[in-house]
């Protein structure tokens, strides 16, 4: 019994009986016309999609072209995308020539570019890979990666495409053997369709659902869920679909010797199969069976030499021949008989060499398809090793760019500082320039003084009753108390601190004892002292002696490096 497969083709590719169609090649030149205009890449690379699709149906060697221009385009606008959509289109370009090992290079190549956030996508390629590997032959690798596209459509919305991949999984599992696995996808596919609303695949499924159920024993009678399956209402059905379906029920009623019945199915199926036009050599050569199983012998011949007119290549020529001399010999025609034998021996002597020469070819292919995953891998380690190259390179012109910019802040800061300490200095000197004037002013009013004083006294020196009067203003004159604050204010700036490093030893210190120890501080002598403080010698002594005993210093400590040493 036949299963119908599934071909899950995400592409915008036609279908193959649209290319080849005379008057379609005008497209081309419009999309061409677009490409010369369009700035934005990725408008771009959809306008080579359709360009392969308007080449593909009249110059395939074009189309393919094309997309070796797509390729170079992606390349040169280092767009994945654009990588990803070419290997793609390349993978089902191959596809459609049964070039399976290409195909997979493909798609295992656009895998490379997807994006970890594009899942639904990739589950579609390995679809694709998984079909490949049916068409090769090797069912193992083929439950891999439909397997891989399952997982991730089980947790990702893949839409229609779960379905897809759940039915060719089936398929697989059916053609290994395990009918009671295949069953389980097949109603999985069903309800998969019936949530997605894709009824356009569900006779597909319907029908290999059917034939699993049958194939474990689940129903004697399997007419009736065929009849109810192919007048089911809701069902669009192709001819192909109808032929499929006829030719099971002929396959199950054949396997159990119901000649009749069988014989009126595969009658249905091949009546359906002429009004597509196409025959099928199966249908052909079960009816021939039959007929021999009926002993009607030129009806059997009949259609056994229709096979081998119709389908030269026919894969089971061989056996066909061998069934053929069977019938003539039934008939007594030994020599025909004989002759229909060797050619079965000849069949199945060549058969052997063809055997031997596809597994050759096969080796060969093999070969070949470890070649190119050896490029792929090869070709992936270039692309990380480029894009390890690019993110090196990122990253050091970021730090280039971080250092200038840490190089600037620090350089605007720093020259920030400079000139608020150079306008601190400025105000520092203007604040003493007029501190000095004021002094200056002092100075002249106190010369003035003295000036005025020396004319008095030259008008009263012999006036006696004169003197007190004398003695007051020159009191009131030279009593300036902005000469100590003056005093006060430089000396502090040169000597930060000491005024209040002495009044921590000696709270007891008065401002004239300060004003003393900070002469003293300066090394003056007792003269010096005397002179500047408008005091007798032996004054400045007390007070010197006066401000030691408030220290507490003892007779051999000089008070001048005490004062000095003083922090």
């Amino acid at each position: 019994m036949r299963l119908i497969g599934w071909l899950i083709l995400w592409s915008s590719l036609l279908p193959l009986s649209s290319w080849g169609k005379p008057g379609t090649n005008g497209k081309h030149d419009e999309l061409l016309q677009k490409m010369r205009t369009t700035k934005n890449t990725r408008e771009k690379i959809h306008l080579y999609e359709e360009l392969f699709d308007a080449y593909m149906e009249f110059d395939r060697k074009r189309a393919f072209r094309s997309l070796e221009e797509l390729t170079e385009f992606a390349e040169k606008k280092h767009s994945r995308e654009g990588m990803a959509k070419a290997e793609e289109l390349k993978g089902l370009y191959f596809l459609d020539f049964q070039q399976a090992d290409s195909a997979i290079f493909h798609f295992r190549k656009q895998l490379s570019y997807l994006s970890p956030r594009q899942p639904e996508n990739r589950a579609k390629i390995y679809g694709n890979i998984g079909l490949m590997f049916n068409a090769k032959n090797q069912p193992d690798s083929a439950i891999i990666y439909f397997n891989k596209a399952l997982n991730i459509c089980r947790t990702t919305d893949c839409g229609s495409a779960y379905c897809g991949v759940l039915n060719n999984l089936g398929m697989t599992v059916f053609n290994l053997g395990n009918t009671k696995k295949s069953e389980q996808y097949f109603r999985e596919a069903y309800h998969c369709s019936i949530e997605q609303g894709e009824t356009g695949n569900l006779p597909t499924i319907m029908n290999n659902l059917i034939i699993a159920s049958i194939s474990n024993g689940k129903s004697n009678n399997p007419d009736r869920l065929f009849f109810d399956f192919l007048e089911n209402p809701g069902f669009e059905i192709s001819n192909e679909v109808k032929a499929t379906v006829y030719m099971n029920l002929g396959s199950f009623y054949f396997r159990n010797s119901q000649w009749g019945n069988a014989k009126k199915y595969f009658l249905i199926a091949d009546s359906i199969f002429r009004k597509t036009g196409k025959r099928n050599p199966e249908i052909i050569h079960f009816l021939g069976n039959i007929y021999l199983q009926e002993k009607q012998y030129p009806e059997a011949l009949g259609a056994f030499r229709e096979v081998i007119r119709l389908f030269p290549h026919y894969n089971q020529s061989g056996k066909l021949y061998r069934e053929i001399a069977n019938t003539y010999a039934a008939e007594k025609e030994l020599d025909s008989a004989r002759f229909y034998y060797e050619l079965a021996l000849k069949t199945a002597d060549s058969l052997k060499i063809q055997s031997v020469s596809a597994a050759l070819e096969q080796t060969k292919h093999n070969l070949d398809f470890l070649r190119k995953e050896s490029e792929i891998r090869e070709l992936t380690w270039k692309q990380k090793v480029k894009e390890s190259n690019e993110l090196r390179i990122r990253f050091i012109g970021i730090g280039i760019i971080v250092v200038l910019v840490l190089l600037v802040i620090i350089a605007v800061l720093f020259f920030r500082k400079e000139r608020g300490k150079r306008r601190l200095n400025e105000a520092l000197i203007q604040r003493k320039n007029e501190r000095i004037r004021e002094f200056a002013d002092k100075v002249e009013s106190r010369n003035r003084a003295i000036a005025e004083i020396e004319q008095k006294f030259s008008e009263y020196r012999d006036k006696q009753d004169m003197q007190e009067q004398l003695k007051e203003d020159v009191i009131e004159s030279l009593f300036l108390d902005g000469d100590k604050e003056v005093f006060g204010y430089y000396f502090e700036d040169q000597h930060k601190g000491f005024y209040e490093a002495l009044k921590r030893v000696a709270p007891s210190l008065t401002n004239n004892d300060l004003r003393l120890c900070s002469l003293t501080r300066m090394r003056l002598s007792l003269k010096e002292t005397a002179d500047i403080l408008n005091l007798s010698v032996d004054a400045v002594k007390s007070g010197r002696y006066r401000v030691r005993k408030k220290l507490d210093l003892e007779a051999d400590v000089n008070l001048s490096d005490f004062l000095n040493d003083l922090k």
